[in-house]
């Protein structure tokens, strides 16, 4: 892409999309020529990869777009499902590609703390990693933007829970308290939050371009971070 691709697409991007695959189900965002917007949350049980470019071009349609017209990708990046990132990285490269937009890839995290958290207060998003195991990270909510205080991580509950012991606010849903196995703090306001989902992706990456990030290739590297459980088979 050229310099002058590159300044329309931080100024007045045409058409751009919005993918967050890191958790089931996957959802996806768009933004058309004229501001028109359109988000889709698919079913639960289809798959990630089979369905997500027939989707999305139904979305773009509403959106009063063709293919021709995307000039920026937006994905989440996690942590959560490794099959879900790779599909949902893969599909912004191939897009990248086949029509010469630009990627960014935003972790997912970042947007549940984008919308979970008032502007001026701290808290942490929790997330079930499974195998004994949860993804944590602190945010802290600027006006704007929200700020990685630590960055995500994936531990067992008892390293989660002191992390957690002065953030005064977590965003979690009933998965991720069940796998905490224990109460979070008293001092602690507990809200319930949503998966990540892509029209939350898609305001904060248009904010974050506005504000001079660089969009990518290297962005899109997923947040794979529960260590790797080999199961060996007996034969």
């Amino acid at each position: 892409m050229n310099d002058r691709s590159r300044e329309r697409v931080r100024e007045t991007p045409r058409l751009v999309v919005a993918l967050e695959t890191s958790t089931r189900p996957a959802s996806i965002a768009a933004r058309g020529p004229e501001g028109q917007r359109a988000a889709l949350t698919l079913e639960e049980d289809r798959r990630h990869a089979s369905d997500l470019l027939g989707a999305l071009g139904e979305l773009v349609k509403q959106v009063g777009a063709t293919p021709s017209d995307l000039d920026l990708v937006l994905a989440g990046t996690g942590p959560g499902s490794y099959t879900g990132l790779r599909v949902g990285a893969s599909t912004a490269l191939g897009l990248m590609r086949g029509s010469d937009a630009e990627v960014l890839g935003l972790p997912s995290f970042d947007a549940i703390a984008a919308d979970g958290l008032a502007a001026g207060e701290r808290g942490a998003v929790l997330r079930n990693a499974f195998g004994g195991h949860l993804y944590v990270a602190v945010y802290e909510r600027p006006e704007e933007d929200v700020l990685q205080l630590e960055e995500p991580t994936c531990l067992q509950p008892a390293a989660s829970l002191e992390l957690l012991a002065d953030v005064p606010v977590l965003l979690a849903d009933g998965a991720a308290l069940k796998a905490l196995a224990a109460d979070p703090p008293a001092s602690m306001e507990v809200r319930l939050a949503p998966r990540a989902k892509a029209e939350h992706l898609l305001d904060l990456g248009l904010k974050r371009l506005e504000a001079g990030a660089v969009p990518g290739a290297e962005t899109l590297r997923p947040l794979y971070l529960r260590p790797y459980d080999a199961k060996v088979r007996r034969r």
